[in-house]
């Protein structure tokens, strides 16, 4: 009888784990469908953090090129205007000297002639001495 009872609870063992199978077998179809749901959801969320992502970097990289532009401007103005300040510089400078010229030969114009001839000898001298070098 020892062996009948063991024979009979065996049968039940193997039908409880049969009938577990079945069970989980069957509670494992909507586990996939939930998990294919939850990795699409995760898909989709991975997407729309990649999406808010590359729409903050490219915000970043636009307010980065409008600074570089502003900077670029503004020293181009700046250089725009020191050469402007520099430009009244030297005109003023020439007016100056040519006043002072002017003045001059007003004042001693036997001296200025005399000037003005030493300088013309002065520079045919080195023109001469220029082209014989040459050739």
């Amino acid at each position: 009888m020892s062996d009948e009872a063991s024979f009979s609870e065996t049968p039940s063992a193997t039908s409880g784990v049969t009938a577990s199978a079945s069970t989980e077998a069957a509670g494992f179809k909507p586990s996939a469908a939930e998990a294919g749901q939850a990795v699409k959801e995760a898909v989709s969320e991975v997407a729309g953090q990649t999406r808010q992502s590359v729409a903050k970097a490219a915000e970043q990289v636009q307010r980065a090129g409008a600074q570089a532009v502003n900077a670029t401007k503004a020293y181009a103005n700046d250089a725009v205007d020191a050469a402007g300040r520099k430009l009244q510089a030297v005109r003023t400078q020439f007016e100056t000297t040519k006043s002072s010229a002017a003045e001059y030969i007003h004042e001693n114009p036997v001296r200025a002639v005399k000037m003005a001839a030493i300088g013309g000898a002065v520079l045919s001298a080195a023109l001469v001495l220029f082209t014989r070098r040459a050739r």
